[in-house]
């Protein structure tokens, strides 16, 4: 066993979680003084993101607050942003995994969300410590700031303000404890070990930060220190956050190394589009510190070595078809140790593809995790899978979702995130949508879905005969026969030329020849309309009389079209239908009602 003396503490990674646009990203850019947040498709992250606060810039916040800061032990804090929409359960649950601490992220003013609770779920499930930030405190009506400390500004505030703060705060602590842990405000908090410290902040004016950063730094370094010793001899493992193409580099990988060590000519196994990519790491680029990796204007810095927990951008060979979302492992170059880690890897990607399906919609994404997010997301609506692949969209892509469009129209579907398109869309009649916001994606696919399927009742309803219920006139039989000619007026619905004729007695007969409306032959008239109608194959007396109600006949197989597309019905035609239907169910046992 290697002696205390040989470990180092690695810095604790830190993942922020929480319900979309409830201030994540703002929060981070507070505190690095960046702007990566406004620069997010739709302003929503869309990928997990990693920076590095040095100890010394945490302590610097800090001090404004607290005066004196004892000594931090810890390197500094690096920072997972996740996304905070339902759609990327699997990356936050990637992200929960990885990180020692977590913030979780709760607008005060709208307390828990969906993604909130699935949050804490997601937490809980890896036994995560985590902080509440309970932000945006300066939307609560008549806030103002006071003071750099939360609490003296809070206290400072009047009567009427702070007690909108007090029921805002311990509506956060009855949501807690619906997901089964007790809470505080910080500054009230007996024991970090049994309750969950709340903080107000707020990230657009920078309040609370110094409190949230002490909180971490200090539960890292009081509770989990064991956690965070480093061996300087482990294999680094990481995951890869993106694939990007730098200019003098070539194709380069984004990686957070969350487990031992990477230097330069170390072999490393990640995963590829077309199977487990083995090379050699040629050189390592450290994003400066604060500095958002996912940033396109962050500068990189060349060094020999990493050490764990870190955000570090990969130069090697063979990465043009390395797949974003995967994990990566560091191997000694012996064929063992090679085969060991290209087992592992494999082993985790298998994990996030899903069955797929004869019919089902295409998804394409430009990473693992963003892959992983989409199938999730589908297989929560429903939505079956012909086939989820990393890389762009192409020609072949769009003809099998037209094959599909031909028995399924509403799965003949290209879904693409972050992804190009390889081929002119217009050449096919399937639809496509790409969105670089996930959530939009299946707004567009449910709001296309909804109308494709509404078209599809409205044509079958078109094929369908009309619904009605009309009145033979007293003293309008101008004719007994061949064919009958008689005076009606519709009840409910409308009568149209070729329909059949249902008494309440369960009998179908005749057919509506023709029909003169106000001496004019129209194909049908509506409720109110009165018309003398000539009925083949019906013999007035006999089959009708003067005075009684008819229906206009539906067979079983119309009856249950009719049932397919019950939607488009107005209430005057259901009730029509519920009548025939009633009239089938006791006279006509055959249609099994």
């Amino acid at each position: 066993m290697a002696e205390a003396s040989q470990f180092q503490t690695r810095s604790p990674i830190c993942s922020m979680v929480g319900h979309v646009d409830h201030g994540k990203s703002t929060l981070l850019d507070t505190i690095r003084k960046t702007k990566v947040a406004a620069k997010e498709a739709g302003g929503i992250t869309q990928a997990i993101g990693a920076s590095l606060v040095p100890v010394e810039v945490a302590t610097n916040i800090c001090k404004r607050v607290f005066g004196k800061v004892d000594k931090i032990k810890c390197p500094g804090i690096l920072f997972i942003d996740t996304p905070g929409h339902a759609a990327f359960t699997n990356l936050r649950t990637r992200g929960g995994n990885l990180a020692d601490v977590a913030v979780l992220v709760v607008d005060i003013t709208e307390g828990f969300m969906p993604q909130t609770i699935e949050s804490i779920k997601i937490l809980k499930r890896y036994k995560t410590p985590f902080i509440v930030a309970a932000n945006k405190l300066d939307k609560i009506k008549g806030y103002v700031k006071k003071s750099d400390s939360v609490i003296k500004s809070i206290d400072s505030q009047s009567h009427e303000v702070k007690e909108r703060i007090t029921h805002a705060l311990y509506g956060l602590v009855g949501s807690i404890y619906e997901e089964g842990f007790n809470s505080e405000r910080f500054d009230k908090v007996d024991d970090y070990t049994k309750q969950i410290a709340i903080v107000p902040t707020s990230a657009t004016r920078g309040e609370g930060v110094a409190e949230l950063l002490m909180l971490i730094m200090g539960l890292a370094q009081r509770f989990l220190e064991s956690n965070l010793k480093l061996h300087p001899s482990n294999k680094g493992r990481g995951t890869v956050l993106e694939v990007k193409e730098e200019k003098g580099l070539g194709k380069t990988v984004d990686v957070i190394l969350f487990d031992g060590h990477l230097k330069v000519g170390d072999t490393i196994v990640l995963g590829g589009i077309n199977g487990p990519i083995i090379t050699k790491v040629k050189s390592l680029l450290l994003p400066a510190p604060l500095s958002e990796i996912r940033d396109k204007k962050t500068k990189f810095k060349g060094v020999k070595k990493v050490l764990a927990a870190i955000g570090v951008k990969i130069s090697a060979p063979l990465l043009e078809d390395a797949m974003a979302g995967t994990p990566l492992y560091a191997s000694d170059s012996d064929p063992s140790s090679v085969e060991e880690a290209k087992n592992q890897v494999m082993k985790e990607i298998k994990e996030v593809f899903i069955e797929t399906e004869k019919d089902g919609v295409i998804i394409k994404a430009d990473s693992l995790g963003s892959l992983e997010a989409l199938t999730t997301l589908a297989k929560e609506q429903g939505i079956p899978i012909r086939k989820a692949l990393v890389g762009d969209i192409t020609k072949k892509d769009l003809m099998e979702a037209e094959s599909v469009a031909t028995e399924s129209p509403e799965l003949g579907v290209t879904i693409g995130f972050n992804v190009n398109l390889k081929c002119n869309p217009k050449e096919f009649d399937s639809k496509l949508i790409l969105s670089d916001v996930i959530y939009k994606i299946f707004e567009e696919y449910e709001a296309w879905k909804k109308e494709i399927l509404e078209r599809n009742k409205r044509e079958k309803l078109e094929q369908l005969p009309p619904l009605g219920k009309f009145l033979y006139l007293p003293n309008h039989t101008f004719r007994q026969s061949n064919p009958a000619i008689i005076g009606v007026e519709v009840l409910a619905g409308s009568l149209r030329r070729d329909a059949s004729i249902l008494r309440k007695d369960g009998r179908i007969f005749g057919t509506i020849k023709s029909i003169q409306l106000e001496k004019t032959s129209v194909d049908s008239i509506k409720k109110g309309e009165k018309a003398a109608v000539a009925i083949e194959k019906v013999i007035c007396n006999r089959q009708m009389r003067e005075g009684e109600e008819y229906y206009t006949a539906v067979n079983e197989k119309e009856f249950r079209k009719f049932k397919e597309v019950k939607e488009l019905l107005d209430a005057e035609q259901r009730g029509v239908l519920r009548d025939i239907a009633s009239i089938m169910r006791q006279e006509n046992a055959m249609w099994g009602l």
